[in-house]
């Protein structure tokens, strides 16, 4: 345990019991004023949002570049709405990767998501007929058509406590805005455990949501080394020594996920959005060499900010797919709901 989590888990146990009741004050008065449409601002096409109840990753990031995969398909031509965590400049590590897997389709960041995508549907600089919108399920200020919210099938959630004391940023109850619920990570879990987690949150969901269960899974790795990038196989990794560094909410799922397919020799657990300087890097370099590592294994969405660094090393980015058991019957909802009136 480093000593900035463990100054984390202190203050969440002495201070979180205390503030917690106070934060779930603060959250249920503004949701009982966006109840009644108070803040609420609509914007001049479909809306479908993608969001969690609590902070950390259950799979976002994935998941909406999943739908907007889908809708592309269906024919329509979505833009994906988000905050931008950190954003540099307009630029953020997670609408980095958007831009990257998605070439053509508009990535829109700002904190006041209803006003950058008014403003870019006047622009001319691109056409759009709706949004997802990333981490959207409390940012109600803007009307939406759909909501869809993650569930990390492996986690707590739906027992865990309110900010500070724990990870919800509201009640469990807040999944009766749910159209969708999407039980992530649920591969290789007992299927009475996800049966179970089912039955909990199709009682609290609204009336006639799906609820559907889904996995990560690395189908290959994108490979830089010596100025040039190729795509292998998931079994170039087996064999070779590596380093597994991350900057992400949940460092011991990739983490995991990596030591089932390399030998991990060390890894490195930076802060979620860590900014991957020069001298991080350098570091990262340096312990790898003294672990006798030859490759640097990392997410796509640190890649974004840690490329810039000159690698001698080897670096590799699992390439990650979303599998969504039962996702036609997603998709067609989320269909209708771009097909729908814009919410009002």
């Amino acid at each position: 345990m480093t000593t900035s989590s463990r100054i984390v888990g202190l203050l969440r146990s002495t201070l979180g019991p205390v503030l917690a009741p106070v934060y779930g004050q603060v959250v249920a008065r503004r949701n009982r004023a966006f109840d009644r449409g108070v803040g609420v601002v609509r914007v001049g096409v479909p809306v479908v949002s993608v969001g969690n109840l609590t902070v950390g990753g259950t799979g976002k990031t994935p998941m909406v570049a999943w739908l907007v995969a889908r809708l592309l398909e269906q024919g329509f031509r979505p833009a994906i709405a988000m905050r931008g965590y950190r954003a540099r400049g307009g630029l953020s590590d997670e609408a980095e990767v958007y831009r990257q897997t998605l070439p053509g389709v508009r990535v829109l960041v700002g904190p006041d998501r209803a006003r950058v995508i008014a403003q870019a549907l006047g622009d001319g600089k691109g056409t759009f007929d709706c949004v997802v919108l990333d981490d959207g399920m409390q940012h109600r200020q803007l009307a939406r058509n759909l909501d869809v919210v993650l569930i990390d099938a492996q986690s707590r959630t739906l027992d865990d406590h309110l900010l500070p004391r724990g990870d919800l940023r509201e009640p469990a109850a807040g999944l009766g805005r749910a159209g969708v619920v999407v039980l992530t990570h649920a591969g290789g879990l007992a299927p009475e455990g996800v049966g179970a987690l089912e039955g909990r949150v199709r009682g609290l969901a609204q009336p006639g949501a799906l609820v559907v269960r889904a996995e990560h899974v690395w189908t290959g790795v994108r490979v830089r080394q010596g100025g040039v990038e190729r795509l292998e196989g998931l079994p170039w990794l087996s064999g070779r020594g590596v380093l597994g560094a991350c900057a992400v909410g949940r460092p011991e799922r990739f983490l995991g996920m990596l030591g089932k397919v390399a030998d991990v020799r060390t890894s490195v657990a930076l802060p979620d959005h860590d900014a991957f300087s020069a001298s991080t890097c350098a570091g990262i370099e340096r312990a790898a060499a003294l672990a006798g590592a030859q490759v640097v294994v990392m997410t796509e969405k640190d890649w974004t900010k840690a490329r810039a660094h000159g690698w001698e090393i080897a670096v590799a980015r699992p390439v990650l797919e979303m599998r969504v058991e039962g996702g036609a019957a997603v998709v067609e909802r989320v269909r209708r709901a771009c097909q729908g009136p814009v919410p009002g």
